[in-house]
């Protein structure tokens, strides 16, 4: 071992500390470890393998296997959003290869490679403990069961922006062959008769990841009840488009249309 204190030693020590503290031999502590140095450093280099070796206790060799063997540490940096196909047994059977295949296609990259806008990774690994509601995958360690190509689409995560007390759900749609995703928005404030005004507070939604449902934004409207469609605007932010809602009284719709 060498006289260099580890980075994490001094960046990271009091939860270093409690780590190597539960476990009698400091062996034991190289998964929670590795997972602190990937916390910190984002990839598990091989640099940040010799100081996890040093602050246990073993061979860097040790920490290559561990690292090598779980599909959970990173070697490269993934991209923004990690796509992870189980495929193993159930998945395999039920369909996991074909998802597999869609997105690869959807996507433009194969299994294992990364978008070249450094969005999404995609790769296949192994059970995630999903076997009886396959096929499964994760995207950012979120788990999401029960797919089909078709259901994939449905799968673009939906940020809000206001205030407490809106909610928003989203489903995706398909109409001529344009894939829409429709998000019901419900003030619950105004519903209550609590704090009206919030209803007057400007609005966004942000749609994550937009790659799964089309290439880019064609058009984006608001339904209300009792008026005539409003078109709305949006911008291009480094999380997805961003929707600008700028009134909701009781409830209301946003339909987005994706370029084909």
């Amino acid at each position: 071992m060498s006289d260099r204190v580890p980075r994490l030693a001094v960046t990271c020590k009091a939860e270093l500390d409690g780590i190597l503290g539960r476990y009698p031999d400091r062996k034991s502590a190289i998964l929670p470890v590795l997972h602190l140095a990937q916390r910190e450093y984002g990839t598990i280099s091989d640099d940040a393998m010799r100081e996890v070796a040093e602050i246990v206790g073993c061979r860097p060799v040790d920490v290559y296997d561990v690292v090598t063997f779980y599909t959970v540490f990173h070697r490269e940096p993934p991209g923004k959003y990690l796509l992870e196909v189980c495929r193993t047994l159930s998945c395999a059977l039920l369909g996991g290869r074909k998802l597999t295949r869609h997105l690869e296609e959807r996507l433009g990259i194969e299994c294992g490679q990364t978008t070249p806008d450094g969005l999404f990774t995609l790769r296949e690994v192994e059970c995630i403990g999903a076997c009886s509601n396959a096929p499964a995958m994760l995207i950012n360690n979120r788990i999401y069961e029960d797919l089909t190509a078709e259901k994939l689409a449905s799968l673009a995560p939906v940020s809000f922006h206001g205030p407490r007390g809106i909610y928003a759900l989203a489903r995706a749609a398909a109409d001529g062959g344009r894939r829409s995703l429709i998000i019901h928005l419900v003030n619950t404030h105004v519903a209550s008769g609590a704090d009206r005004a919030a209803a007057q507070r400007s609005l966004s939604v942000t749609l994550r990841p937009p790659a799964l449902l089309g290439p880019a934004v064609a058009r984006a409207t608001w339904h209300a009840p009792g008026a005539d469609p409003l078109p709305l605007e949006w911008d291009e932010t480094d999380d997805g488009p961003r929707i600008l809602v700028p009134r909701l009284a009781e409830w209301g719709i946003i339909r987005v249309d994706f370029a084909q």
